[in-house]
């Protein structure tokens, strides 16, 4: 005859309570740092984020709610949902950064673009190093003239680089896993302009 262990019956309440609890953690507890919201309700696995920013960037209403088997590994993974912005999160573990992300952003920096569009976007930092980027990035130059500027994210030399081409605009960016950017923008046949900043 086998006889359960002990321990199993109180490890299993003890991960029900946690279980439990945790799904009535709000949502505004776990928002990463550097996100800010007009509101967030609901509960870390099934909320509603209303007026997303990412440091000062406009990402607009969606839902959002954890990954449960990425938490099994030691990773934070959160998917967002809503008509400007979807994809996945990765707030914490290992690496961290974006998955698939598809949709509008509003930047707000010193950069010559006003709204980004991504297609497909991932870019995937560890140890601050950038360890997988793909994807396509369009951007309407703030420049005079400057018109849709569009091209493909990829890592280069541990940095996140975006070249973005329009025919009168030219944007060379690379992106540290701090958000530090650095580059160069020409328009038309003019000098390169220096670029340096943090989104």
């Amino acid at each position: 005859m086998i006889r359960p262990r002990r321990w199993r019956f109180p490890a299993l309440a003890a991960a029900a309570v946690l279980t439990a609890a945790a799904a009535q953690l709000p949502l505004r507890l776990v928002l990463p740092d550097g996100m800010a919201a007009t509101d967030a309700t609901g509960s870390v696995w099934a909320g509603h984020i209303t007026g997303g920013q990412w440091r000062g960037a406009a990402l607009g209403d969606m839902d959002a709610g954890l990954r449960f088997w990425p938490l099994l590994a030691g990773r934070a993974d959160m998917a967002v949902a809503g008509p400007g912005l979807t994809g996945t999160l990765h707030l914490a573990g290992r690496d961290v950064g974006v998955e698939s992300l598809s949709g509008q952003i509003r930047l707000a920096t010193t950069l010559p673009i006003g709204a980004i569009e991504l297609d497909g976007v991932t870019a995937v930092f560890g140890s601050g190093q950038c360890l997988r980027a793909a994807g396509r990035v369009q951007a309407l130059a703030s420049t005079p003239g400057g018109g849709m500027m569009q091209g493909d994210v990829r890592c280069d030399g541990g940095l996140l680089r975006m070249e973005l081409q329009s025919a009168a605009v030219t944007l060379d960016l690379r992106l540290s896993g701090d958000g530090r950017y650095s580059g160069s923008a020409v328009l038309g046949a003019g000098p390169a302009m220096q670029l340096e900043g943090r989104i």
